[in-house]
This record gives structure tokens, sequence and C-alpha cells, in this order.
């Protein structure tokens, strides 16, 4: 099917145009054409290993197949640019993909929680935002509360909007009731502290609550938080994503339409 007319010019401005303008030097072309067909494939094997672990045999065989196309039509693209041809006639197809989520390095009994940012945290009374040293830590009920997995980050210091980008491997049990339940209910619980100096105690910033009852579905679900001081909103925000291997329950399908590059046969 053909591209719907509105804002290809605006992603492929290049070789919208199957016809190469003069102004244009072939060798941007090729490079240009190479890195699409080159994401292409990356993305069509990407999807068969995500399949293969799902044992989907038939969305397996057809990714591959994406994948081989791809391939093949880089070889001829090579051959084409090493005769010192002009690049070969192509055009940009409209492709739909059912496509499933899953993060494959990822055992069954993992969660993975990544704290990414904090953004405009409210500094504690005599502290200015320029000098907060802003740490999170975060307990995980389970498998109980007396037994909670305890994690936190290294301090950020002299800024009220952190970049963390660190990662939390946590132990779970999937079936479990026991995790279930926090995450139906309970969600995860940050504590935000700012770090005290020499013979100073750590003041607290506030708190902020992931909920996590999307894993149901999701295999990722990415939140902004609101940083809490009590009830009240501070005006403060952190970024967190939790990651399972697959979802709790069935699989994370997803439809995706794509501009596919496809090279003409001569």
């Amino acid at each position: 099917l053909p591209s719907p007319p509105g804002d290809e010019e605006d992603d492929f401005i290049l070789v919208h145009h199957c016809d190469v303008q003069l102004s244009e030097k072939a060798e941007q072309v090729y490079t240009h054409l190479a890195n699409i067909l080159t994401k292409q494939r990356e993305k069509c094997l990407t999807h068969s290993e995500q399949f293969t672990h799902l044992g989907n045999i038939a969305e397996t065989t057809k990714f591959e197949k994406m994948a081989e196309s791809c391939k093949k039509s880089l070889e001829v693209l090579m051959l084409a640019q090493s005769r010192g041809l002009l690049p070969p006639k192509h055009h940009f197809e409209e492709r739909s993909f059912h496509t499933v989520r899953i993060f494959p390095e990822l055992s069954s009994t993992d969660l993975v929680i990544i704290i990414v940012k904090g953004m405009n945290l409210p500094a504690p009374s005599g502290i200015q935002p320029n000098d907060l040293d802003a740490y999170i830590k975060f307990e995980f009920p389970y498998p109980s509360a007396e037994q909670s997995q305890k994690h936190k980050t290294s301090v950020i210091k002299n800024t009220n909007s952190p970049e963390y980008n660190q990662n939390f491997t946590l132990s779970i049990n999937r079936n479990h009731r026991g995790f279930r339940r926090v995450v139906a209910s309970k969600g995860l619980k940050l504590e935000l502290l700012h770090k005290g100096g020499f013979l100073r105690s750590d003041k607290p910033i506030g708190t902020a609550l992931v909920k996590l009852d999307k894993l149901e579905s999701q295999s990722e679900i990415r939140e902004i938080v609101e940083v809490m001081d009590g009830r009240k909103h501070t005006g403060g925000r952190v970024e967190v994503k939790v990651r399972l291997r697959e979802p709790l329950c069935g699989q994370d399908m997803q439809k995706s339409t794509e501009r596919w590059l496809v090279i003409d046969s001569s």
C-alpha cells in the first residue's frame, strides 16, 4: 500500500523522491538508504528473537524472512555502489506488524526498577536548590514486609533535577499471592532524601508512590510520579520504569504501522 499523504517529506527528505536530484550526492543517498535498511533488518531480528522465546514459529519465520529480504536489498545496494551506478529505484510501503514486547534478557524471577531522574525536587529548609544532594531509596515489601528488598541510588550533588539512570533487580515469584497483592494494591514507595554533610543527618525531601497494577498486562511501565510532603504536592516529580520479562497475565501485544523501505527489483 502507498503511504498516506501528509508528513512523509519531513521524515525522509533525502530519499522521498526516487529520482535523485542533481544537487544531491549519490554517496549520501547510498548511505541514507543503507542506514534505513540496516535498522529495518535489526528490528526484524529483534522481533524474531522475541517470538522465538514465546515459541511462536509462524511469527518467528515471518520476521526472519523480512530480515533476509533487507539483507538482500543491502547487497543489491552495495553492488550498485561498487559499480559506480546511481542509487537504485526505491519506494516506501506502509507495513503493519503485530509485535510482542518482551525483555528476553530477564528471567521470570526478575523485577527491574529503573530510577531515571528527579525533576524540580523541593529542597529541605535551609538548603538551596543548587545545593541539593539528593538520593532515592525504597523498600519492596516482598517476600514480606519483614523481609523487604531494600535499595538506594547514589547521591547526585548540587542539583534539584538529578539524573540517576540506575537499575535495581529484585527477586520475585510471579505466581505468589503476596507478590500479586503488592502489584495490585500496594505499589512501590520511594523516599527522597538530602544527604547530610559531616556529622549531619540526612534530611527528608518527600515521598513518591509508583503504582504497579499495569504490570498485569504490560511488560514495562513508565511513570512520572509526584513527590509528596505528606498529603501536600511539592511540585517535584520522579521518573521511574519497572520491567518484567513479560506481563503477569498474557502477552504485551502491540500493533504498529511503519513506512518500510523497498528497493525496486530491476
